[in-house]
């Protein structure tokens, strides 16, 4: 995004729809933004739902508007040359550790997952949940075996 100022936001939309969808979604949602102060993204996000009707469409509008809101807070720090963090009450920690993400698979296959990213060096292990309570169980406990009791996850 670009403010009347010349001051750039840049943000990132995730694009589990398509990035076609998200990018006309994106478009759509330029008349209720231009023009606007970008210092008022909650009027901003509920003009979207409301005014736009993406009321209809909130997964949609969830997956392009977090682009626009990422932006916006990047232009928020330019404009009084602060970082995010900083807008948003500091840091709690000097650095974040990547975690290794997991993929759905079979139990070996998980294994395997795991001792990869140990053996990378990895310390955060990251794993979706919330299809297969039973299943899941089983895999986090797994995980839990591979990686070792002092490992995040």
């Amino acid at each position: 995004m670009t403010t009347d100022e010349g001051i750039i936001g840049w943000g990132e939309a995730t694009r589990t729809a398509s990035a076609r969808v998200i990018l006309e979604s994106l478009e759509a949602m330029k008349p209720v933004l231009i023009n606007k102060d970008p210092w008022q993204n909650l009027r901003h996000e509920k003009n979207i739902y409301e005014t736009a009707l993406w009321h209809w469409s909130p997964i949609t509008v969830n997956l392009a508007y977090g682009g626009i809101d990422m932006a916006l807070w990047d232009i928020y720090g330019k404009q009084v040359n602060k970082l995010i963090y900083q807008l948003l009450g500091g840091s709690l920690r000097e650095e974040v550790s990547y975690f290794y993400y997991l993929t759905w698979t079979n139990i070996n296959d998980l294994i395997k997952q795991c001792e990869d990213g140990v053996n990378k060096g990895y310390d955060v292990f990251y794993l979706k949940i919330g299809k297969d309570e039973v299943l899941e169980e089983e895999m986090i406990n797994e995980v839990r075996k591979t990686v070792g009791p002092t490992k995040n996850n």
